[in-house]
């Protein structure tokens, strides 16, 4: 057990940590991340994977330590990236500009910037800041900089492939699959999934809450199974590249944007002017009603009750 104090523990290369944050995950006071007496080292990142992905799920369904673990990783990818920025050539002349930065400088930038009236070029000092903020803070999961490198990847393929054809938004519904559920651990036969043998809507939507990983683990399996299907497996057609962005919504699940780029030849002026012809009208119009459609017709008649 680590004891209490008011000097900060050690969280690199210390197995009694986690050990001792969650007593009640190690009981036997064994299988700590980052142990040197293991015989075969393992990664931190990959070991936690592991502990995600335990048969009696008492990593996954406790209340804090995913939340603390997320935390560490992002501590340790930012320490990471500030090590290899500090140690280039250019950042000695950053440094000399930053140490005569002081909190005042950083207080009075912090109250401009939530006015709203911060000018890019009003200190140097701080847009420097800032800017090295902005390189480490891409690289961390989670991030409002990391949204920000999604964007630069972004427009980098606009520029080399022109606009994106198509903007797909795909939102699964976890809490109505039994896919979903069947990851979380509940009993069920996929090839006979019947409204009955189903929990209610409640006790879905609880079971998907307590069980975060299995709920990734779906939206993960069925992303890449639509995206082998529809993307590459060509039902929108030869396909040049696509870009996609994950986001959690109010909820906490997750849904995906994704952009795709056809493989064509016209440019947004090209599609401009041949939209004017009707045959070009009534071949693209036949085009989006064959690749994007909701069809039910075939279960009209058909009525299914699911609590």
């Amino acid at each position: 057990m680590i004891p209490r104090g008011n000097k900060p523990a050690n969280e690199y290369s210390n197995p009694n940590l986690l050990l001792g944050v969650f007593p009640t995950l190690f009981p036997y006071g064994c299988g700590a991340l980052e142990d040197s007496s293991r015989p075969v080292q393992i990664n931190f990142r990959e070991h936690v994977r592991y502990l995600l992905s335990y048969g009696d799920r008492r990593f996954e369904e406790h209340y804090s330590f995913i939340f603390v673990l997320f935390n560490i990783l992002q501590r340790r990818t930012a320490c990471f990236h500030a090590q290899l920025m500090t140690s280039r050539s250019y950042f000695q002349q950053s440094a000399q500009l930053l140490e005569t930065l002081s909190s005042e400088d950083v207080a009075t930038a912090l109250l401009n910037i939530s006015k709203a009236s911060y000018s890019k070029v009003s200190d140097e000092k701080i847009n420097t800041l800032m800017k090295h903020i902005k390189v480490v803070g891409g690289h961390v999961m989670g991030s409002a900089h990391s949204r920000s490198a999604l964007r630069t990847k972004v427009h980098s393929l606009c520029f080399n492939l022109g606009l994106p054809s198509l903007f797909v938004t795909i939102n699964p519904v976890d809490i109505h699959s039994p896919v979903a559920l069947y990851f979380a651990g509940v009993d069920l036969d996929l090839n006979r999934v019947l409204p009955e043998v189903l929990c209610t809507s409640y006790e879905r939507a609880q079971i998907i809450a307590t069980h975060p990983v299995a709920t990734a683990k779906f939206f993960n399996c069925l992303i890449k199974s639509i995206l082998k299907c529809l993307v590459l497996g060509g039902v929108l057609g030869p396909t040049k590249a696509y870009f996609g962005t994950v986001e959690s919504q109010g909820r906490r699940s997750l849904h995906l944007h994704l952009l795709i780029w056809l493989k064509h030849e016209y440019t947004p002026a090209q599609l401009k002017e041949n939209i004017q012809n009707q045959d070009f009208r009534d071949n693209l119009l036949k085009y989006l009603e064959d690749v994007v459609k909701e069809d039910l017709d075939q279960f009209r008649g058909n009525t299914i009750n699911i609590v």
